[in-house]
């Protein structure tokens, strides 16, 4: 239960409840979000109001759900945030991914609603796990983040400066080079991994996903891994990584289809992930 006199604003709160009924396969009990709002000033009926206006939900036996618009907003909104986020993942600023993704919010965000791309990016710190690691690099960032509210964060004005001027600096992508000779993707090693990605769209296609914006999504994050090869072996491993567990998060494919595509990549000599 969230704490008396803690302050987030209905835009939050909205946010929170669509990615909540996006990552869930049933509907959602009212019960469960007004539980969590016990605190605050903000009320679930002004919340679903304003998103049942929007038409983003709609009330079902057994809670609400996302209509196929709300899902599609959604959706767009997750696909230009994973664009933003990785840019700064694979210039190897981290920070600057967490504040990308915050100064793009004009709201507070729980912490369970960071992107799975961010949790399982973070630096590790000592022994923590979960979200320990992201938590340890908020703290990090001090005076650029705001947390008013028990588990939720956004970004100051000097945090939206400090963004704004390293962003202002950035000509675009600046890729990292290869760390070494091995570490460089070769044109034979190139044709084999896009012959392997081609093979893994093939039989993701042949499971049954559940949304054709889901499948766009995912021949999408191909054709950007194909352009990626420039970054280095272990720098193209880092983001397969993350994309597999963007799909497991948002439940595209299960974490059973994930490690199958894994270890097709890794097959049959596993040199390019290796």
């Amino acid at each position: 239960m969230i704490n008396k006199q803690q302050t987030v604003d209905i835009e939050a709160v909205k946010w929170h409840v669509l990615l909540q009924l996006y990552r869930s396969d049933k509907p959602v009990s009212v019960g469960r979000f007004t539980h969590e709002l016990l605190g605050f000033d903000v009320n679930f009926n002004d919340v679903y109001d304003s998103l049942f206006q929007l038409n983003h939900v709609h009330s079902i036996e057994g809670g609400i759900q996302l209509t196929e618009e709300g899902r599609h907003y959604l959706e767009n909104e997750l696909k230009e945030e994973r664009k933003r986020i990785l840019h700064w993942i694979t210039e190897n600023k981290f920070d600057l991914a967490v504040l990308s993704f915050l100064r793009h919010r004009p709201h507070l965000v729980k912490l369970q609603d960071f992107p799975e791309l961010l949790l399982s990016s973070a630096p590790q710190h000592g022994n923590s796990v979960g979200t320990g690691n992201l938590r340890q690099v908020i703290l990090q960032l001090g005076g650029y983040i705001e947390n008013p509210s028990i588990h939720w964060y956004g970004i100051t004005q000097d945090g939206r400066d400090y963004y704004e001027t390293m962003e202002a600096k950035a000509t675009g992508p600046v890729p990292r080079r290869p760390s070494s000779a091995a570490d460089v993707v070769t044109e034979n090693d190139k044709q084999e991994m896009n012959a392997r990605l081609d093979e893994i769209l093939r039989k993701l296609e042949q499971q049954n996903l559940k949304y054709e914006a889901m499948r766009s999504d995912m021949k999408a994050d191909f054709e950007e891994l194909r352009n990626l090869f420039h970054l280095g072996k272990k720098n193209w491993r880092q983001l397969l990584v993350g994309k597999v567990t963007e799909w497991i998060a948002g439940g595209i494919v299960s974490e059973t289809i994930s490690k199958e595509i894994v270890d097709f990549i890794k097959n049959p000599t596993g040199k390019l992930l290796g």
